[in-house]
C-alpha cells in the first residue's frame, strides 16, 4: 500500500524559451513533495538529466526536477511521478511522451530525503550525486561523471565518459567507467576500479587492509613505503606496469586497472 504519491506538478515555476544550436526548446522547474520514512530505500530514473540526492531532516521526499522539452505541449506532457511504499521504499521516474524523445528533451533531479537506504540511481547523459546515505548504492549513467561521499555501505558504480569520486564509503567499492579519471578518499574496504585512458587515485584509510593488484599502460604505478612489494614489472612510464602490494595483512583483494594514464596509492593521515 502507498503512503505517498506525486504525479505531475505541485508547484511549477515560469516556463522558459531557449534556443541551442539553433532549435528551440522549453524549460520548466517543477516541485514535489512525497511523504516518507528514514531509511527508505529510494530507486530514480530520469532520461537526458543528472540526480543528485542529499540528504534532508524532513519528513517528506522533497523533489526538485528541471525539464527540457521541444514544445510546451510536450513540456506539460512530461510526468515526474514518485511514490513511496512500505514494501519497496521510494520510487522516482520520468515519464516522456511518445514519440521517443529526442536529445533536447530531458530532466534533471535534485531528491532530499531522509537518510536512505539501498539507492538506486539511474541516469542518460547526467551527472549522479549522492551523500548521506546507507545500505547497498548502485549508481549507473552515460557520458557523466559520478561522486558519492558520506555513504555506509557498499558502491557498484558505471558510467562512460566521465569522472567518478568516491569518498567516505564504508563498504566495497566498485567502479567501471571510461575515458575518464577515478579517485577514491578514506578507502578502508576491498575495491575494483577499471577505466580507461584516465589516472586512477587511491588514498587509504588506516584501517585498510589487503593485497591490492594494479595494471595500467603508458603510465607509472606509485604507493606508499608501507607497502609490502609482493610483484612489480615495467614501471617505465611507458610500455605496460604493473604491481601486486599488501597493505597490512588480512582482507580482501583490490585492483585497479586502466590504461595511458598513471597510478596512485596513498597511504591514511
Amino acid at each position: 500500500m502507498q503512503i505517498g504519491t506525486a504525479l505531475g506538478i505541485l508547484a511549477a515555476s515560469v516556463v522558459s524559451v531557449s534556443c541551442v544550436l539553433g532549435v528551440e526548446t522549453v524549460k520548466e522547474t517543477r516541485e514535489l513533495n512525497v511523504a516518507t520514512a528514514s531509511g527508505a530505500a529510494l530507486k530514480v530514473r530520469t532520461s537526458n538529466g543528472g540526480i543528485a540526492v542529499v540528504h534532508g531532516d524532513s519528513s517528506e521526499m522533497r523533489i526538485k526536477a528541471t525539464l527540457t522539452a521541444k514544445s510546451k505541449e510536450r513540456l506539460e506532457a512530461i510526468r515526474i511521478v514518485a511514490t513511496n511504499d512500505p514494501a519497496t521504499g521510494n520510487d522516482v521516474r520520468v515519464e516522456f511522451p511518445e514519440p521517443v524523445k529526442g536529445e533536447q528533451e530531458g530532466c534533471s533531479l535534485v531528491i532530499e530525503v531522509p537518510k536512505a537506504t539501498n539507492v538506486n540511481l539511474a541516469a542518460t547523459n547526467g551527472n549522479i550525486a549522492l551523500s548521506g546515505t546507507a545500505g547497498t548504492a548502485k549508481l549507473e549513467s552515460s557520458n557523466g561523471g559520478v561522486e558519492i561521499k558520506g555513504h555506509d555501505g557498499s558502491a557498484d558504480i558505471a558510467t562512460s565518459n566521465g569522472p567518478v569520486t568516491a569518498s567516505a564509503v564504508s563498504g566495497p567499492i566498485k567502479i567501471a567507467t571510461s575515458n575518464a579519471p577515478v579517485t577514491l578518499d578514506q578507502v578502508g574496504a576491498p575495491f575494483r576500479v577499471s577505466t580507461s585512458n584516465g589516472p586512477v587515485e587511491v588514498r587509504l584509510s588506516d584501517a585498510f587492509a589487503g593485497v591490492i593488484s594494479l595494471s595500467t599502460s603508458n603510465g607509472k604505478i606509485s604507493f606508499p613505503a608501507v607497502a609490502k612489494v609482493e610483484s612489480q614489472s615495467g614501471n617505465k612510464g611507458y610500455g605496460n606496469a604493473d604491481a601486486k602490494i599488501a597493505i597490512r595483512s588480512g582482507g580482501d583483494a583490490s585492483t585497479v586497472r586502466t590504461s595511458n594514464a598513471p597510478i596512485s596509492v596513498k597511504a591514511g593521515g
